[in-house]
């Protein structure tokens, strides 16, 4: 059966490398920008692209993900970057089961495959399954005391990586701290190695302000992403059945052999099943833990069950399992064809803009931000995917929380005039299609809470504000404001 194994494998990698080759990430141009200037200019001094908050001090804590996303990029283009951020995805899940329980892994994995693969592409956070799947297997009661003073090497390198880092020492925290009220006994050793791997976060290239912008970000600035952004958005908002059946199979089988298995790692799964209700993005997460609590507690069924029985109990789970991944593919890798780069972001329009000669800024929606920094750096941003969250001092021709701006366009807060005059706006770039929404790709919470009657139509907005259009495509319009 090796060779079945091995080739569903491959199959399924070639999904995941699929997918970060067609579907572009919005973020990609930004990150890619920022690792071209990490390399050939030194980190950020302060906000780089974007007029509404240039005063902003900038940390950017993916800044070693950053520059590699832009030696690969330069080296092996963007199908390099997909195979690898591919091979990256899946073994996170591989990496986190251990040894003795790999046999009896491929329901819970399967199903981890189908919740990672719609989060997949070459996306930094994929690197945050990968070091946390690491983390899981350091902890081990086997591995820990063997591996407990390298925690601290490892934290370093995921502060330099991605901001989700405390996801990692939280999960620490649960574990050593579980074990302890278990033998009610402290161990020196571990308060070590744990408090070194809490130190090490501050060796990065910001010290201590690297922490207090992660944690700021998320405490001050993480509620309006997380009712605006859809992949912050709670569970109620999507249907993930692959999430709730690896759910249930990781968290019934985890409590019915607690002992066994340990209670600390059932605790660390609740703590992540709660993060994955929570907010989409956070169930990816989850499957990183899911999937080998689902292994061990399958192969501790499979020693006091009838072999016959659960052979056929097994097969049924994997192939349900396997049904969940291929509509998930099936689905939304038909949407990303029919999208792809040209059916989502103004590349066509992007080149009209350059024949424009015009001194005022360029006004268009957060979701083309990242695009317009990396295909058309000659002018900076209103917005873009890494601003959701962030939340400095107002100051005049600036603003201080910059998304709550953009989502307050067209509501009681703020018009598109008084936005277009307050950062001498003079040309707007927007999708051709009607968004339904004033801010299109972000206001679907508005769905839920009722305030679809308050949103103004843009293109209502626009002609009354008398601006011409100069320009139209099958993807964008593009307006200048009329001389005098």
């Amino acid at each position: 059966m090796k060779w079945l194994s091995r080739g569903l494998w491959v199959v399924v990698w070639l999904a995941f490398f699929a997918r970060g080759m067609i579907m572009l990430d919005p973020d990609f141009g930004w990150h890619l920008r920022l690792g071209e200037m990490t390399v050939s200019e030194g980190l950020a001094k302060s906000e780089p692209f974007s007029y509404s908050m240039p005063s902003y001090y900038f940390v950017d804590y993916e800044w070693l993900t950053n520059a590699a996303i832009y030696w690969m990029y330069e080296w092996a283009g963007m199908a390099g970057l997909a195979a690898v951020f591919a091979l990256l995805a899946m073994l996170a899940l591989e990496a986190a089961v251990p040894e003795k329980w790999r046999e009896y892994r491929w329901p819970g994995l399967i199903l981890g495959w189908a919740v990672l693969w719609g989060r997949s592409g070459v996306r930094p956070q994929v690197l945050s399954w990968v070091l946390l799947a690491v983390v899981v297997r350091m902890l081990d009661r086997q591995n820990w005391k063997r591996w407990r003073w390298a925690f601290g090497i490892l934290m370093a390198v995921w502060a330099n990586l991605h901001g989700s880092w405390p996801v990692g020492l939280a999960a620490a925290a649960v574990v050593i701290g579980w074990r302890w009220l278990e033998a009610r006994k402290i161990e020196f050793e571990d308060i070590a190695a744990g408090g070194l791997g809490a130190l090490a976060v501050l060796v990065n290239p910001y010290g201590w302000k690297l922490a207090y912008e992660v944690g700021r970000q998320m405490i001050w600035g993480g509620k309006l992403m997380r009712i605006g952004i859809q992949e912050w958005l709670p569970w109620y908002t999507s249907v993930e059945l692959a999430f709730w059946m690896l759910l249930v199979l990781a968290m019934a089988l985890g409590w019915r052999y607690r002992r066994a298995i340990g209670r600390e790692w059932w605790a660390v799964a609740a703590f992540l099943a709660w993060a994955g209700t929570a907010s989409l993005r956070n169930m990816a997460l989850f499957a990183v833990m899911g999937v080998p609590l689902a292994a061990e507690g399958v192969g501790r069924l499979r020693a006091e069950s009838d072999g016959k029985r659960f052979g056929v109990v097994y097969r049924l789970l994997a192939g349900l399992a396997g049904v969940l991944l291929g509509v998930e593919v099936a689905l939304f890798g038909i949407e990303y064809m029919l999208t792809g780069e040209r059916g989502y972001y103004p590349v066509r329009t992007v080149e009209y803009l350059r024949t424009l000669d015009y001194r005022g800024n360029l006004f268009s929606n957060y979701g083309w931000g990242g695009y317009l920094i990396w295909k058309y750096p000659e002018k900076k941003v209103y917005i873009d995917g890494r601003m959701s969250n962030f939340v400095g001092d107002e100051k005049p021709g600036e603003t201080g929380y910059v998304f709550r701006e953009y989502l307050g366009i067209g509501e009681d807060e703020i018009t598109l005039g008084e936005i277009f005059n307050k950062y001498d706006v003079e040309v707007v770039l927007w999708p051709r299609k009607k968004p339904g929404r004033m801010v299109w790709n972000i206001k679907l919470p508005a769905v839920f809470g009722g305030r679809d009657e308050k949103i103004k139509d843009f293109w209502e907005e626009m002609d009354n504000l008398g601006w011409d259009k100069i320009y139209e495509d099958e993807t964008a319009v593009v307006y200048r404001r009329p001389s005098g």
